[in-house]
C-alpha cells in the first residue's frame, strides 16, 4: 500500500519552491505505508553545489559532498522539527568531489572523484587533529586513475571494521594489488565478432570493467575482490557479511540479447560479472560469470544501504534500499538466500518516489533510526531528506549464526593455509557428516572451498573438495570451486583431467583449465570434451560445454579439421534442442566451426522465433558462416535482416543491425550478391526513406525566466499529442528518446519529469552549456592550427580518433597524438541552443507538458 508523501518541514517547503519534492501539484508523491518524509536541509546551490554522497559521521551527524565542491558536516534537526534547526558547516579540508565517504574509528575516508588534476582522484583519510569534532587534515592513501561518472565511487568498512572496501566504475584503471581473489586469467572471451556500441561510448574499454577491492585502514595491501561491473556506484554488506552492489545498465542496449538491466549483485569473492563492450557482454548463464540476485530494469543506480540500523518495522529493517536517480525512486529490495543453493534472490518494491526525486545517495542514521538521502547531481537543485517510520521499532541486536560470515572467511587469507582446511572440515563436517542436514553439508562444503580459493597457490590441501564442489548443484559452490581451481597451480589438476578423464567429470573443471591453461592444453581439452555424450547432458551441462568451446576458440583459435568435425557431430546429435539458451549458444559455436549442414537449421531458427533478441543472436551467428549457403538460404537470411532493420526502434538498434548486415555482406561472393539483389535494394530504400522534419522558422527568443513564468502561469489542459509531434519538430527526437519516440544519442528524457524540477528542466533545454555531464563532454583539440571538437572513441599507438557528430556515429576525425598542440574540455554542449525558438507560446507549453508527462518505458543515460 502507498500513500501521499508526508512532508513535515513545518511549512518550510512552501517557502522553497525549487525543492520539487514538496510541490503537491506534481504527480507521483508516494511512500510506503507507515512512513513519512522530512526535509532536513535545502542545499543553496550557488554556495554549496549539488550533493551526491552521504555517510553517517557519528554523534547523530551526517557528512555529505558536493559533486564538484567541498565536504559538509550536517547536524540534523530532531525528528519532526523544522529543517531550519539543522546546522551545516563546511569541513576545513581541501578535499571534496567525493563519491564515497565513510567514518571508521573516528577517521573520515574520502573517495575523491575529481575531473581536475588536484586533488587527485583516489582514497584519502582525514583526521581531527585539534579535537574540535571537525576533520581538518588529510592524506592521500592511494591515487586511483579514474574520474567522472564511471570513476572511483564508494568506500565502506568491512563488517569487522578492520578493512575498507572500495568500488570503481568501468573507466577506472586497476590499481596495484598484493593479491587477487579474482583469478588473474580474465580476457574478453567473446566468440562472435564484436558489435561495437553505435554511440561509440568508450569502445576502447576492455575487461575487467568496474571493480571492487579490499585494503587495510592505512590504504595498503590492496586485494582485488570482484570485477566485471559496468558502473556500480555503491556497495553494502548484509548481516551475514555478504557484499552487494547495484550495477548500471547500458540503456542503448535495450531490446538486444546482451542488454543487462540495472541489477542487485551479490558480489561474491572472485566473481567476474562479465561486463564487456558492445555485444561482448557475458550472458548470465556463463558458468565463468555470476548472475545478479535481482534484476530491476532500466534506471540509473546510485546509493544503496541496508536498513538494519533503522527503526523501521520488518520487512523494511532487513531490506536493502537502492536509489534510482533517473526515475526518481528508492527501492526496498527484499533479499533471500536459498538454503539449498546458497544463491541470493528476492523481490523489490518502490519504497519512495516523487517528481522529481533525483536521489544520489543513502545512509542510515542509527541515532534517530531514519534513512537519510540526498537529491541532486549534475548541478541540479539539491536537498537532504530523511524517511522516518510513523511507529518506530526498537533495534534488536542480531543473533550470531552458527556458521562464520564471509568477512571472517576473508580474513582467513592472512593465516597459514595449511592449518585451515583440516580444522574447518572437523568443525563443520565433523567425523560423522551424515549427522548434518543437506543444507549444513552444502554450506560446509562451500566454506571449505572458499578457504581453498582464498589460499590459492599457497593452499596445501583441498583439491578433492574443490573437484567435488565443481559437481555441486549450487551455482555458488560451483563458482567458488572453479575460482579455487583457477588459483591453484595447474600441476595439481591438469594431468588428472586430461590423462584420465571420467564420464562424470565436471565440465566446469575443463572451463577452468581453458581459462588458466595455455595454448598447448587446448587440443587436449577439445579432444576430451568432444567425447562427452551430448544427449546425456542436462541444459546446465550443455551450456557449460558450449561456453568452454567458446572460450577455447576465442583464446586459442579453431582446433584441427578432425576435431572441428567431431565437435560439430557432437552438437548436431540434437540441434535444435528447443531450449533457446542452448540453441543460440550452439548456433554460435557451429557457425564458427564452419559446419555447413547446420546453416539451414540456424536460418530456420531465425525465421521461426518471434523474439527480436533471439533473431539478433541467430543473425549474428550466421555472419561467420562462409559456406553452406544456397541462393534460397541467402535470400531468406537477408529478408530476415531487413525485417530486423525495419523493427529497429532507434538509431542505436539500427547501428547494431547495420553492423550485422555489413558482416553478412562481406561473406557474399558474386553468386551470393546476385541472389540477394532484391533484398539489398530494399534495405537501401528503407535506409533512405523517412519523412523529413518540418522546416520551421524562428518565432521566439526564449530565455529561462520568460519560459518559467509562462509555464507557471499556464492553467489550461495541454495537448500531449501535439507535444509529441513538436518533440520531433524542435529536433529533440534527433538525439533524445521519450518513451518509444526518438533516438538514443543523448540522455533519455522518458523520466525527465521525475528527476528535474521545472527550473532545472528549462535550464537544461535553454542553457545546455551551463552543466555538461562528463558522459557527453567533448574535447577541443588544436591540431596544426585547426580546432577539432569531438569525443575520443579510439586510441591506437600515436593515432587518435574522435567522433565529431553525436547524431552520426560514422563521422570521425583522425589525427596523430604527436600533432596535438593543446587540448581542453569543450565548454560547449553538443546540444544546440535555441531549439525552442521555433515554437510559439502554446507550442512550447505543449512540448514542456509532454516532456514532464513521463513514461514507464523510459531509461537513462547512466
Amino acid at each position: 500500500m502507498t500513500k501521499s508523501l508526508r512532508l513535515v518541514a513545518s511549512g518550510l517547503v512552501l517557502l522553497l519552491p525549487s525543492v520539487a519534492v514538496g510541490d503537491d501539484s506534481l504527480p507521483g508523491q508516494q511512500l510506503a505505508e507507515g512512513f513519512r518524509a522530512e526535509l532536513v536541509y535545502e542545499v543553496p546551490r550557488d554556495e554549496q553545489g549539488s550533493w551526491v554522497c552521504l555517510a553517517y559521521a557519528g554523534r547523530g551527524r551526517m557528512v555529505a559532498s558536493d559533486q564538484t565542491g567541498k565536504l559538509y558536516l550536517v547536524t540534523p534537526s530532531p525528528l519532526g522539527a523544522p529543517a531550519a534547526e539543522s546546522r551545516v558547516e563546511q569541513l576545513p579540508l581541501e578535499l571534496g568531489m567525493a563519491q564515497g565517504l565513510s567514518v571508521v574509528n573516528g577517521d573520515l575516508y574520502v573517495m575523491v572523484n575529481n575531473q581536475k588534476p588536484k586533488p587527485a582522484s583516489g582514497l584519502y583519510r582525514a583526521r581531527d587533529t585539534d579535537g574540535d569534532g571537525l576533520w581538518d587534515a588529510s592524506e592521500l592513501l592511494r591515487a586511483i586513475d579514474g574520474r567522472g561518472e564511471h570513476g572511483p565511487h564508494a568506500v565502506i568498512p568491512s563488517p569487522d571494521g578492520k578493512h575498507l572496501y572500495v568500488c570503481c566504475g568501468n573507466v577506472t584503471k586497476l590499481t596495484e594489488f598484493v593479491d587477487s581473489r579474482v583469478p588473474r586469467v580474465w580476457q574478453e572471451d567473446v566468440l562472435l565478432p564484436r558489435l561495437v556500441d553505435p554511440m561509440k561510448l568508450a569502445p576502447h574499454l576492455m575487461a575487467p570493467g568496474g571493480w571492487i577491492a579490499q585494503c587495510d585502514l592505512d590504504g595498503k595491501n590492496w586485494v582485488l575482490h570482484a570485477i566485471g561491473f559496468r558502473n556500480e556506484y555503491d556497495i553494502a554488506f548484509n548481516d551475514r557479511g555478504d557484499l552487494f552492489s547495484f550495477d548500471a545498465d547500458m540503456e542503448y542496449d535495450i531490446n538486444t540479447p546482451w542488454y543487462r538491466p540495472t541489477r542487485i549483485c551479490h558480489a561474491a569473492s572472485g566473481a567476474d560479472f562479465g561486463w564487456r563492450n558492445g555485444s561482448g557482454k557475458w550472458r548470465t548463464w556463463y558458468p565463468d560469470s555470476f548472475p545478479p540476485a535481482v534484476e530491476i530494469g532500466p534506471g540509473s543506480p546510485t546509493g544503496i544501504a541496508f536498513g538494519y540500523e533503522t527503526h523501521f518495522p520488518e520487512p523494511y529493517r532487513s531490506a536493502l534500499f537502492a536509489a534510482d536517480w533517473s526515475h526518481g525512486r528508492i527501492f526496498a529490495v527484499h533479499l533471500e538466500q536459498s538454503p539449498e543453493t546458497l544463491m541470493y534472490g528476492g523481490t523489490f518494491e518502490t519504497f519512495a518516489t516523487d517528481t522529481p526525486l533525483p536521489t544520489t545517495d543513502l545512509a542510515v542514521n542509527p541515532e534517530d533510526g531514519a534513512l537519510y538521502y540526498t537529491t541532486g547531481g549534475r548541478g541540479v537543485q539539491s536537498a537532504l531528506w530523511r524517511i522516518v517510520a510513523e511507529e518506530p521499532v526498537a533495534v534488536v541486536e542480531p543473533v550470531d549464526g552458527s556458521l562464520p560470515r564471509s568477512d571472517e572467511l576473508s580474513g582467513a587469507a592472512s593465516r597459514p593455509n595449511e592449518t585451515l582446511l583440516g580444522p574447518v572440515r572437523v568443525e563443520f563436517v565433523g567425523p560423522a557428516p551424515v549427522d548434518l542436514s543437506p543444507e549444513m553439508m552444502q554450506q560446509a562444503l562451500w566454506r571449505i572451498i572458499h578457504l581453498a580459493a582464498l589460499g590459492g597457490e599457497q593452499s596445501s590441501g583441498g583439491i578433492e573438495s574443490v573437484l567435488r564442489g565443481l559437481k555441486d548443484s549450487s551455482r555458488l559452490v560451483r563458482h567458488t570451486a572453479r575460482v579455487a581451481l583457477e588459483r591453484l597451480p595447474l600441476s595439481r589438476y591438469r594431468e588428472g583431467l586430461l590423462s584420465s578423464p571420467q564420464p562424470d567429470d565436471s565440465i566446469d573443471a575443463y572451463l577452468a583449465l581453458a581459462r588458466a591453461g595455455d595454448k598447448g592444453d587446448a587440443p587436449r581439452v577439445f579432444e576430451v570434451l568432444s567425447r562427452r555424450d551430448w544427449n546425456a547432458l542436462d541444459p546446465i551441462g550443455r551450456t557449460a560445454l558450449l561456453r568452454t568451446y567458446g572460450v577455447l576458440i576465442s583464446r586459442y583459435g579453431l582446433p584441427d579439421a578432425n576435431t572441428q568435425a567431431a565437435v560439430a557431430d557432437q552438437l548436431r546429435q540434437e540441434f535444435p534442442t528447443g531450449d533457446a539458451t542452448v540453441d543460440t549458444a550452439a548456433a554460435a559455436v557451429l557457425m564458427t566451426l564452419g559446419d555447413d549442414p547446420s546453416v539451414a537449421a540456424v536460418v530456420g531458427l531465425l525465421e521461426k522465433t518471434s523474439l527480436e533478441t533471439e533473431k539478433i543472436d541467430y543473425a549474428h551467428a550466421l555472419t561467420v558462416a562462409k559456406t553452406g549457403w544456397t541462393p534460397e538460404l541467402r535470400r531468406r537470411y537477408f529478408e530476415e535482416l531487413n525485417g530486423l532493420l525495419a523493427y529497429a526502434r532507434n538509431r542505436t538498434m539500427r547501428g547494431y543491425i547495420d553492423q550485422i548486415v555489413t558482416l553478412a555482406e562481406a561473406n557474399l561472393d558474386d553468386a551470393g550478391r546476385q541472389a540477394v539483389t532484391e533484398q539489398v535494394a530494399a534495405r537501401r530504400a528503407m535506409l533512405t526513406a523517412g519523412d523529413a522534419l518540418e522546416t520551421r522558422r524562428v518565432v521566439s527568443n526564449w530565455n529561462i525566466a520568460q519560459a518559467m513564468k509562462v509555464v507557471e502561469e499556464d492553467k489550461g489542459p495541454r495537448d500531449l499529442e501535439r507535444g509529441r509531434k513538436l518533440f520531433a519538430a524542435a529536433r529533440c527526437a534527433e538525439c533524445h528518446k521519450h518513451g518509444e519516440v526518438g533516438g538514443a544519442v543523448g540522455p533519455d528524457l522518458s523520466t525527465v519529469g521525475k528527476r528535474f524540477a521545472l527550473a532545472d528542466l528549462l535550464e537544461a533545454i535553454l542553457a545546455p552549456d551551463n552543466v555538461i555531464s562528463d558522459q557527453y563532454q567533448q574535447t577541443a583539440f588544436e591540431v596544426d592550427g585547426r580546432v577539432l571538437v569531438g569525443r575520443i572513441v579510439n586510441l591506437q599507438q600515436d593515432k587518435v580518433m574522435i567522433s565529431t557528430d553525436f547524431t552520426d556515429p560514422k563521422k570521425y576525425a583522425t589525427f596523430k597524438q604527436s600533432d596535438v598542440e593543446s587540448q581542453r574540455p569543450s565548454p560547449t554542449s553538443p546540444m544546440p541552443k535555441g531549439l525552442l525558438d521555433v515554437l510559439n507560446k502554446e507550442e512550447m507549453l505543449d512540448l514542456v507538458a509532454f516532456l514532464r508527462s513521463g513514461t514507464d518505458a523510459g531509461v537513462d543515460e547512466n
